[in-house]
């Protein structure tokens, strides 16, 4: 927790750093509070890595409270968090009112269905985010795929869902995600 406070601390007051990597640094919910807090008033952050650290879904709350005004960070990734379906709708609401978060990465974190249907609905509202990642490990199925498909036809802004094809998924409805994909992008 010391180290968190630390970095969340000097983010708070830091005006020039424009990218952290706190990968694999074992930040819990309560780092995961501190720089929700920071990010509440910093700035100038446009890449925060935050990748293999325990903030589970109490972490990602706080992290969404800051992710609802800030309008700096470009890039969030939260790839091996544990922020499990309840940690991704927060963010998946913070994304709905965010408008400078252009890339987010939440690979391996369980977010299952319900978490898709949260970015889903997300992803009528926001107009920036370019790339969502939510890959391996989130035991997305067929349900939760074809609903955040339906939400590509109101959103226009995301051109790439990083890898999504996790075993639980069909390949006509992995086909027809990047049939609508590949439409925006013309590739």
């Amino acid at each position: 927790m010391g180290g968190a406070k630390v970095i969340a601390n000097a983010l708070a007051n830091n005006h020039v750093l424009t990218s952290l990597d706190l990968d694999q640094n074992k930040i819990s919910h309560v780092g995961a509070m501190m720089i929700g807090k920071a990010l509440e008033i910093n700035t100038s952050l446009k890449h925060l890595d935050l990748n293999d650290n325990s903030i589970g879904a109490i972490g990602a709350k706080e992290i969404s409270k800051g992710l609802m005004v800030n309008n700096a960070l470009a890039r969030l990734d939260l790839n091996h968090c544990e922020i499990g379906e309840v940690g991704a709708k927060a963010i998946a609401e913070a994304l709905a009112n965010n408008h400078a978060l252009t890339s987010l990465s939440l690979e391996a974190n369980n977010i299952r269905d319900g978490g898709a249907m949260a970015f889903a609905a997300a992803l009528t509202n926001n107009t920036t985010l370019k790339t969502l990642t939510l890959g391996t490990g989130n035991n997305i199925s067929d349900r939760g795929a074809k609903i955040i498909s339906d939400a590509l036809d109101k959103n226009n802004s995301l051109t790439s869902l990083g890898y999504l094809d996790n075993g639980n998924i069909s390949a006509e409805v992995i086909e027809e995600l990047k049939v609508k994909l590949e439409k925006r992008t013309g590739f």
